[in-house]
């Protein structure tokens, strides 16, 4: 199973988003964190210099909870499709709204878990 997103899935971000990222990402750095410098993959370096994170499952989901405070979910259906869903924070009609649904076929939880990621960035 996949961990983190991918070099590639961080370039869907608009530049926008990329910089709310990080900005996210630089109150909630850790040892450890993988992230992309100059199309380089890098490990507990240097983060001043520009990076951008490649996030893990428990990143997307941290991220999700404080964007999403009203709470979110996610499933998988018979091994099949990957939903996560979020209480939308604007109203409370309806109570739940789908923010990212994935075929799992090839796909893993972190892909669903950064599709709705993108979707609240």
């Amino acid at each position: 199973m996949k961990q983190v997103i991918t070099a590639e899935q961080l370039q869907e971000l608009s530049e926008e988003q990329k910089e709310r990222l990080r900005e996210w990402w630089f109150k909630h750095i850790k040892v450890g964190d993988v992230f992309i410098v100059d199309g380089k993959v890098l490990k507990d370096g240097d983060v001043t210099i520009g990076p951008n994170p490649l996030l893990s499952v428990g990143q997307c989901i941290e991220l999700l909870q404080e964007k999403c405070p009203n709470g979110i979910a996610f499933h998988n259906d018979w091994g099949e499709i990957w939903t996560v869903l979020a209480q939308d924070t604007q109203n409370d009609d309806p109570p739940d709204s789908f923010i990212s649904r994935v075929i799992a076929e090839d796909h893993d939880l972190i892909d669903a878990l950064w599709e709705a990621v993108k979707a609240v960035l």
